[in-house]
């Protein structure tokens, strides 16, 4: 039985690879903003059809752009944590995160389960 880390790597590979995980190659990555900008937008066209419609119609041929740009300034001001919590809105079009609007599977934690409500 191999223990090194390499088989590990290549054990944690094969079973993401095998569940749906897409392998992007490093130069994808785009430094300045941490991310990747092609896994980005293909998880915006597919889950934001819509509201990436409605960035295009108010950005024009810059939308991907400046999509970005706000992307990161968010980021930074908000941190990655807030933004797959509660998404970005650029404009009135509001991209929401993978995270944002799930509740809880299970009723255990009960203040999870529930939106504060407003004491006013």
């Amino acid at each position: 039985m191999d223990t090194s880390e390499k088989d590990f790597e290549t054990a944690i590979f094969g079973y993401l690879a095998s569940n749906g995980f897409t392998s992007r190659d490093a130069s994808n990555y785009d430094r300045a903003l941490c991310l990747d900008p092609g896994s980005l937008f293909q998880f915006l066209y597919a889950t934001q059809a819509k509201t990436w419609e409605k960035l295009k119609l108010q950005h024009g041929e810059q939308a991907r752009e400046r999509f970005l740009k706000r992307l990161a300034g968010q980021i930074e001001r908000r941190g990655t944590l807030d933004i797959l919590r509660r998404g970005i809105d650029d404009l009135g079009a509001t991209s929401n995160s993978p995270t944002s609007s799930r509740r809880p599977p299970s009723t255990k934690n009960t203040p999870a389960c529930t939106k504060p409500t407003s004491s006013a």
